[in-house]
C-alpha cells in the first residue's frame, strides 16, 4: 500500500500478519480519524472482516511520547506489533542522589564515632544509614565508613551509597610515676621508687634496674612501657627524679684533722693521714667509717674499704674510741690532673 504523510506507527507498512490471519492492505492511507482525542497504546481492528484487533499503535509517532499508568509517566516505544498488548513501555532512569563525604581527620584509638566523622550530605532530603554506626570504636589503623542513603523522593531518585576512609592513630598510654622521696646513699632501688603504673596493662623496664645503688646527688629514674595491646596503644617513655642524700651520721662529738699529703715518686701518690678523735664524754663504738664524699672529680682513694653509693670509705676497724681517744687511717690518693685535694670526710659510727 502507500501510506502516506500521517505519522502513526504504521506508516509506510504494506502489510500486516495478525496473529489469526495474514491479509494484504490496500487502503492508500491509513491514518487516524480526526475528530477524536486518543489516549495511547490504542488497539487497530478489522472489524469489517471480524478479526478484531489487528495490531497495536503504540503512540502517535511523536519523539518522547509518555503514557500514564496508575499515576505514573512512562515513556513508550513507537512501534506496532501483530500481537495484541505489545507495546512496550520502560520507566524513565531516575538520577541517583548525589552524596558527598569527604575523608574525616585522623582520629586516637578510643575516640567513638560521632557526627564529627559520620557528616555525609545529600543534594536532596533523605535518611542516612551509617556502618560503623556512631558511638562506635574502631581500631587503629585505616578504617572503611559507609553510609547508605534513602531519598525521601524515591519516585524520582534512587538509593545511594558511598564510602569514606578514617585513619584511627595508636593511643599513647598514661604512665603515672609520683616523684618518691629521698633515699639515703647507698641505699638500692626497690619497688618504693620503682612503682609507675599505666592506664593499660604492659611491661615496664626500669632504668637503672631495681637493685641497683644510686650515687649522691640528684638522679634520674626512666622507664620504658610496653603495652600489651600493641596494635592499639604506642610503647611510650617516663622519668621521675631521686633525690640520693648522705645517709645521717648521729655522731657529733668528734673532730676530724688531716696531715699535708706528700708525694711519693716511686708509687705515684699522694700519701697522708686522717684522724678521728672523740671529744665528747662518751664513747663511740666501733668500728668506724671515714667516708670521702667530696672529693675532685678525677682523684681516686687508691686504698679504700669500699663504696657506698660511688663514694669511697675507709674502715678502722677498732672496737671503738673512749673519750678523749684517736684513731688515724693512712690515705692514698692518685691524682692525674693535679688539682688540689680538698675534701672533709664524713664520720659514722659501725659497719655499713
Amino acid at each position: 500500500m502507500g501510506c502516506g504523510g500521517n505519522a502513526t506507527a504504521l506508516q509506510d507498512q504494506t502489510s500486516l500478519a495478525s496473529h489469526e490471519l495474514a491479509e494484504t492492505i490496500t487502503d492508500p492511507e491509513i491514518g487516524l480519524v480526526t475528530g477524536f482525542t486518543y489516549a495511547f497504546p490504542a488497539g487497530w481492528g478489522d472489524n469489517n472482516n471480524n478479526c478484531g484487533e489487528i495490531a497495536d499503535i503504540c503512540d502517535d509517532g511523536s519523539p518522547g511520547s509518555t503514557i500514564t499508568v496508575a499515576g505514573r509517566a512512562w515513556v513508550v516505544q513507537p512501534f506496532w506489533s501483530n500481537r495484541m498488548r505489545a507495546c512496550v513501555s520502560s520507566e524513565p532512569a531516575r538520577p541517583s542522589s548525589t552524596i558527598s563525604w569527604a575523608n574525616p581527620s585522623p582520629i586516637t584509638y578510643g575516640t567513638p564515632l560521632s557526627s564529627v566523622q559520620l557528616n555525609a550530605s545529600a543534594g536532596v532530603t533523605g535518611t542516612f544509614v551509617y556502618s560503623p554506626v556512631a558511638g562506635a570504636v574502631l581500631p587503629a589503623g585505616p578504617q572503611t565508613l559507609s553510609v547508605q542513603f534513602t531519598p525521601d523522593d524515591p519516585a524520582n531518585y534512587t538509593l545511594s551509597s558511598a564510602t569514606a576512609t578514617l585513619q584511627v592513630n595508636q593511643a599513647t598510654p598514661v604512665i603515672t610515676w609520683p616523684t618518691p622521696p629521698p633515699i639515703g646513699l647507698g641505699t638500692p632501688l626497690t619497688g618504693a621508687q620503682l612503682n609507675a603504673s599505666a592506664n593499660v596493662p604492659g611491661t615496664f623496664v626500669y632504668i637503672p634496674p631495681s637493685g641497683t645503688v644510686p650515687p649522691l646527688g640528684v638522679q634520674t629514674l626512666g622507664v620504658q612501657f610496653s603495652p600489651s595491646d600493641t596494635t592499639n596503644y604506642r610503647s611510650t617513655s617516663a622519668s621521675v627524679t631521686l633525690q640520693v642524700n648522705l645517709p645521717p651520721s648521729s655522731l657529733t662529738g668528734v673532730s676530724v684533722t688531716a696531715s699535708g699529703l706528700a708525694y711519693s715518686r716511686v708509687s705515684q701518690m699522694f700519701i697522708g693521714t686522717v684522724t678521728v678523735r672523740n671529744i665528747s664524754a662518751t664513747t663511740i663504738a666501733g668500728p668506724l667509717e671515714i667516708l670521702f664524699a667530696t672529693l675532685p672529680s678525677g682523684v681516686t682513694l687508691v686504698n679504700a674499704t669500699g663504696a657506698l653509693g660511688g663514694l669511697p670509705y675507709l674502715t678502722w676497724p677498732g672496737a671503738g674510741l673512749a673519750p678523749g681517744q684517736s684513731a688515724t687511717v693512712s690515705v692514698q690518693f692518685r691524682n692525674p690532673g693535679n688539682v688540689q685535694i680538698n675534701c672533709t670526710p664524713v664520720i659514722y659510727s659501725g659497719s655499713f
